[in-house]
Protein backbone atom coordinates (compact mmCIF):
# COMPACT_ATOMS: atom_id res chain seq x y z
CA UNK A 1 0.00 0.00 0.00
CA UNK A 2 0.84 3.62 -0.12
CA UNK A 3 2.01 5.41 2.98
CA UNK A 4 1.18 8.75 4.44
CA UNK A 5 3.57 11.16 6.05
CA UNK A 6 2.45 12.63 9.34
CA UNK A 7 3.36 16.30 9.20
CA UNK A 8 2.02 19.72 10.06
CA UNK A 9 -0.53 19.56 7.24
CA UNK A 10 -2.28 16.75 9.12
CA UNK A 11 -2.75 18.96 12.17
CA UNK A 12 0.11 17.29 14.05
CA UNK A 13 2.52 19.85 15.47
CA UNK A 14 5.15 19.36 18.15
CA UNK A 15 5.35 22.27 20.60
CA UNK A 16 9.02 23.03 21.31
CA UNK A 17 8.64 26.73 22.11
CA UNK A 18 9.34 27.60 25.76
CA UNK A 19 6.80 29.77 27.56
CA UNK A 20 7.86 33.27 28.60
CA UNK A 21 6.96 35.41 31.60
CA UNK A 22 6.50 39.12 32.28
CA UNK A 23 6.28 40.36 35.88
CA UNK A 24 4.56 43.75 36.27
CA UNK A 25 3.23 45.95 39.08
CA UNK A 26 0.27 48.31 39.14
CA UNK A 27 2.38 50.77 41.17
CA UNK A 28 6.15 50.82 40.66
CA UNK A 29 6.98 53.66 43.07
CA UNK A 30 5.66 52.75 46.50
CA UNK A 31 5.67 54.98 49.55
CA UNK A 32 5.84 53.64 53.10
CA UNK A 33 2.67 51.73 53.94
CA UNK A 34 1.58 51.20 50.33
CA UNK A 35 1.18 47.87 48.54
CA UNK A 36 1.34 46.89 44.88
CA UNK A 37 -0.64 44.35 42.89
CA UNK A 38 1.86 42.15 41.07
CA UNK A 39 0.95 40.30 37.86
CA UNK A 40 2.80 37.28 36.50
CA UNK A 41 1.72 36.99 32.86
CA UNK A 42 2.82 33.90 30.94
CA UNK A 43 2.77 33.57 27.15
CA UNK A 44 0.59 30.45 27.48
CA UNK A 45 -0.92 28.23 30.17
CA UNK A 46 1.72 26.81 32.52
CA UNK A 47 1.97 24.07 35.10
CA UNK A 48 4.16 23.65 38.15
CA UNK A 49 4.22 27.36 39.02
CA UNK A 50 3.52 28.34 42.63
CA UNK A 51 4.72 30.71 45.36
CA UNK A 52 7.84 28.58 45.99
CA UNK A 53 9.10 29.57 42.51
CA UNK A 54 9.17 33.27 43.45
CA UNK A 55 12.08 34.96 45.24
CA UNK A 56 11.09 38.20 46.98
CA UNK A 57 13.52 40.75 48.42
CA UNK A 58 12.51 43.82 50.42
CA UNK A 59 9.01 42.69 51.28
CA UNK A 60 6.47 39.91 51.17
CA UNK A 61 4.23 38.53 48.46
CA UNK A 62 0.82 37.18 49.50
CA UNK A 63 -2.35 35.83 47.93
CA UNK A 64 -0.95 34.28 44.73
CA UNK A 65 -3.94 33.25 42.61
CA UNK A 66 -4.90 32.42 39.03
CA UNK A 67 -8.07 31.50 37.18
CA UNK A 68 -6.52 30.44 33.87
CA UNK A 69 -2.88 29.36 34.58
CA UNK A 70 -1.76 32.22 32.30
CA UNK A 71 -2.11 35.29 34.53
CA UNK A 72 -1.33 35.07 38.24
CA UNK A 73 -1.74 37.92 40.72
CA UNK A 74 -0.44 38.61 44.23
CA UNK A 75 0.06 41.55 46.59
CA UNK A 76 3.53 42.90 47.41
CA UNK A 77 3.97 44.56 50.80
CA UNK A 78 7.30 46.33 51.46
CA UNK A 79 9.07 45.30 54.66
CA UNK A 80 9.88 48.91 55.62
CA UNK A 81 13.64 48.35 55.90
CA UNK A 82 14.59 50.35 52.84
CA UNK A 83 15.91 47.26 51.06
CA UNK A 84 15.50 47.68 47.30
CA UNK A 85 12.55 45.49 46.29
CA UNK A 86 12.81 42.74 43.71
CA UNK A 87 10.62 39.87 42.60
CA UNK A 88 12.27 37.06 40.65
CA UNK A 89 11.12 33.88 38.94
CA UNK A 90 14.05 31.73 37.81
CA UNK A 91 14.44 30.13 34.41
CA UNK A 92 13.24 26.51 34.25
CA UNK A 93 11.04 26.78 37.35
CA UNK A 94 7.80 25.97 35.49
CA UNK A 95 6.71 24.34 32.21
CA UNK A 96 4.04 24.77 29.60
CA UNK A 97 1.49 21.99 29.07
CA UNK A 98 3.81 20.35 26.50
CA UNK A 99 6.62 20.14 29.06
CA UNK A 100 8.83 22.93 27.70
CA UNK A 101 10.80 24.66 30.46
CA UNK A 102 9.90 28.33 30.88
CA UNK A 103 12.03 31.45 31.01
CA UNK A 104 12.13 33.60 34.13
CA UNK A 105 11.82 37.32 34.74
CA UNK A 106 12.78 39.94 37.32
CA UNK A 107 10.92 43.03 38.52
CA UNK A 108 13.33 45.39 40.28
CA UNK A 109 14.82 48.88 40.32
CA UNK A 110 15.85 48.68 36.67
CA UNK A 111 12.11 48.59 35.93
CA UNK A 112 11.50 51.53 38.27
CA UNK A 113 10.27 49.30 41.12
CA UNK A 114 11.22 51.24 44.27
CA UNK A 115 10.04 51.87 47.81
CA UNK A 116 10.54 55.29 49.39
CA UNK A 117 10.58 54.94 53.18
CA UNK A 118 12.23 58.29 53.89
CA UNK A 119 9.64 60.65 55.32
CA UNK A 120 9.53 64.13 53.85
CA UNK A 121 11.13 66.93 55.82
CA UNK A 122 10.17 70.53 56.10
CA UNK A 123 12.70 73.33 56.16
CA UNK A 124 11.52 76.77 57.22
CA UNK A 125 13.83 79.59 56.19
Amino acid sequence: GTGDVLDGTDGFVVDTVPPTLAITADDLALAAGETANISFTFSEAVTGFDASDITVVGGALTGLTTTDNITWTAVFTPDGTGTAPSITVADNSYTDLAGNLGTGDVLDGTDGFVVDIVPPTLAIT
